[in-house]
This record gives C-alpha cells, structure tokens and sequence, in this order.
C-alpha cells in the first residue's frame, strides 16, 4: 500500500492568482511513513522548536525558507516521490468553467493519480469540499481505481503528511506565480510536474 497526502497552492477563482497548483506527496510503504513522523518530531523538538512553538499546522507561507530547506533535505534522504499539476487560469476556457471549480479540481487530482505507478493507494486529502460534496466527490474520484483505494479528507492541523505537501505545493506556486524557483528546486529529481488542460 502507497501512501499518498494532497494539498493544493493557489486559488480557482478567475480574478485570483494566475495559477493553481496540486501536489501529492506519495511514501512508498509503512516504514517510510513512520520516518515522515518522526521528522515532524524531531523539527518541533529540537532546531526549530522556538520557530514552531506558536504555530498548530506547518504551512509553507508562515514557515522560514531554512526550515523549508531543512524539511527537503530530509526529503532526499527518504524514499518518496512528489507529483504537481498546474493549471494556468488565463488559458483558454477557463473562465466559462468557473461554475464547475469543483469539477475541475477533483478532475486534476483524477488526471494527477493517473501520472502515478500504481493499482490501488490510500489518499488522505485536505478539508477542501463542503460536507455535503464530500461523498459525491470522494466517488467520483474512486471510479478511476481499485475498490482497494482509499480516500478521506482530513483537518490537516491533525495531518502531518498533508503540512508537508502544503510546503511542496506552496513552493511550486512560487515557481510558477513568482519565478522563485530555488526552493522546489531541492526536491527537483524526485518531483514531476505536469500541466492541466481544461477539456
């Protein structure tokens, strides 16, 4: 079993940003995801306690770019793999999709997954949806793949595999919105990034 936790940068709506991005972080098997948990440990116990100390959730906007950095290179030394998939809102289209943001959103996480190697996952995904889309949406997706497949949506303050990806999601849209590409440029050989085209 992969595990997979997502989280998105950026915004859907037309007069927003210019680009929306989701990532996936995928762990390749249980002992993997035991050392995911225990870095969050280690940064909140010992270098970057103090910068930690008043913050639930690590997201990449309040975190500083060494602590970033430090969390990449702990990184390289997993066994892992990162999944993007952009959307840029000024393309052609977009704006008469607006009503189906969505549609459009579970659309690119099924066209994201379909990038990965893999028969079935267990997906933990951001409270993105209102409750009552939930379900609807979590099915849409689970036609795509295996009955094996798992997917829930979690607060990601209690998630730590969803903070991480919100760092990785949060420095793509700085590649792309704002050229700052040093950051993801860490993670670069195990990161694959791929563009979304509305159909």
């Amino acid at each position: 079993m992969k595990y997979l936790f997502l989280d998105e940068s950026g915004d859907l709506g037309y007069r927003g940003s210019r680009y929306f991005i989701i990532s996936i972080l995928c762990i390749e098997n249980e002992k993997e995801l035991k050392e995911v948990y225990k870095l969050n440990k280690s940064i909140r116990r010992n270098k970057f306690r103090k910068e930690l100390k008043n913050f639930k959730e690590i997201k990449g906007n309040l975190i500083s770019e060494s602590l970033i950095t430090h969390i990449f290179k702990k990184f390289n030394e997993m066994n892992f793999k990162i999944y993007s998939i952009f959307l840029h809102k000024k393309s052609a289209g977009y704006k008469i999709q607006m009503k189906n943001k969505n549609d459009i959103y579970v659309d690119m996480v099924i066209q994201l997954l379909k990038q990965m190697p893999m028969k079935y996952f267990d997906l933990k995904m951001d409270n993105f949806f209102p409750k009552r889309q939930k379900e609807l949406y979590k099915n849409k997706l689970l036609e795509h793949f295996s009955d094996k497949t798992k997917i829930s949506f979690k607060n990601s303050e209690n998630e730590i595999g969803i903070q991480f990806v919100d760092i990785v999601a949060w420095s793509t849209f700085q590649k792309l919105e704002r050229k700052k590409s040093e950051l993801v440029e860490q993670i670069s050989k195990n990161h694959s990034i791929y563009e979304y085209k509305i159909k």
